[in-house]
C-alpha cells in the first residue's frame, strides 16, 4: 500500500505538471500553420506566401498556440504584440491564411464602404483572415510582387508603389494605411524599445509612445 501511494504521489505531483509542460511546448513549437513564407519590402511592410505544392485547404489538427481546433477568429489584431510583424505572423500560425478562413473573408466583412472612401471596419468586429489576405503575395520567387522582389526592393521602389502621389497615406482610410502605419512603428519602436509598454502594442495602436500605444499620424 505504502509503495502504491509513492507511485501515485510521485504521478500526480512530478509526472502529470511535466507532461502538461511538454504538451504546451509541443503546442507552441508544433501547432498550426507552419508551412508559410514571410520577408519584409523596402519599406517595412510584412507579405507572405506559400511555397508551391502546399495544399492551402489542409489544416493542422492543433491550433497554434494552444493545440486547441482551428477556427476564424475575430479581433485577434487587438492582442498586444511585441511589432507588427508579430502580429502578423501570429494570425498565419492561427491558420487564418488557409483557403477554410481567408476563402471567406469578403469586401463586405473586412471593409466598410458606407462612406466617401473604402474603410477597414473596426478591429474587434473584423475577421482576422482580413489582415492575412491583405499582406499576401501570389509567389515566393516569380515576379514583381514576389516574396523574393519583396525582400530585395529598395526604399525608393516601395515608396514609389506605396505612395507614387506623396500624398497622406496614414490617413487615407482606403484601407491599406495599417500596414504603412505597422512599418512606421517597427521602425520608430526598434529605435526607441523603451518607449514601449510591456507585452507591446496591437495592430490598431502599433507605435510606442511614452509607454502607451498610439497610431501613427501626418498631423
Amino acid at each position: 500500500i505504502a509503495m502504491c501511494t509513492l507511485v501515485l504521489s510521485v504521478t500526480l505531483l512530478e509526472l502529470f505538471p511535466q507532461v502538461d509542460v511538454l504538451v504546451r511546448a509541443r503546442d507552441a513549437i508544433c501547432s498550426g500553420d507552419r508551412e508559410f513564407v514571410y520577408t519584409k519590402d523596402g519599406l517595412g511592410v510584412t507579405s507572405w506566401a506559400y511555397p508551391d505544392g502546399v495544399n492551402r485547404s489542409d489544416l493542422n489538427f492543433r491550433n497554434f498556440p494552444d493545440g486547441k481546433a482551428a477556427f476564424a477568429t475575430v479581433g485577434g489584431v487587438m492582442s498586444p504584440k511585441v511589432s507588427f510583424v508579430d502580429s502578423m505572423t501570429d494570425i498565419l500560425l492561427r491558420q487564418q491564411g488557409r483557403d477554410l478562413f481567408e476563402g471567406g473573408c469578403t469586401e463586405e466583412l473586412c471593409f466598410d464602404n458606407t462612406g466617401m472612401a473604402r474603410a477597414n471596419k473596426r478591429a474587434e468586429e473584423r475577421p482576422d483572415c482580413c489582415f492575412a489576405g491583405k499582406v499576401e503575395v501570389p509567389k515566393i520567387d516569380a515576379g514583381r510582387f514576389s516574396l523574393k522582389s519583396k525582400a530585395a526592393e529598395s526604399i525608393e521602389a516601395a515608396t514609389n508603389y506605396w505612395n507614387p502621389g506623396c500624398v497622406n497615406r496614414l490617413d487615407d482610410g482606403l484601407g491599406f494605411e495599417t500596414l504603412i502605419q505597422g512599418a512606421m512603428a517597427d521602425a520608430a519602436n526598434a529605435a526607441n524599445p523603451s518607449a514601449c509598454p510591456p507585452g507591446g502594442c496591437p495592430v490598431e495602436r502599433p507605435m510606442c509612445s511614452n509607454g502607451t500605444c498610439i497610431a501613427p499620424r501626418c498631423e
